[in-house]
């Protein structure tokens, strides 16, 4: 299973939360690690946006 992380972090711009998933690309030699976005979700409120990452994290990360 490739490299996932998740990120969940407020946006500003709409008054919510967005959820993502990322997944490495590549490493360079100075061990930066690049990432692409596989997944991204917005949600209103703290309590939908738990909900958007539990459901995205089976999906994409335990891989349930």
């Amino acid at each position: 299973m490739p490299n996932r992380v998740m990120r969940l972090n407020s946006n500003p711009d709409a008054r919510g939360f967005i959820v993502r998933v990322l997944e490495e690309v590549s490493r360079d030699v100075f061990g930066n690690i690049k990432f692409q976005i596989i997944a991204l979700e917005s949600a209103s409120t703290r309590k939908s946006a738990d909900k958007v990452y539990d459901r995205l994290r089976a999906t994409y990360v335990t891989g349930a």
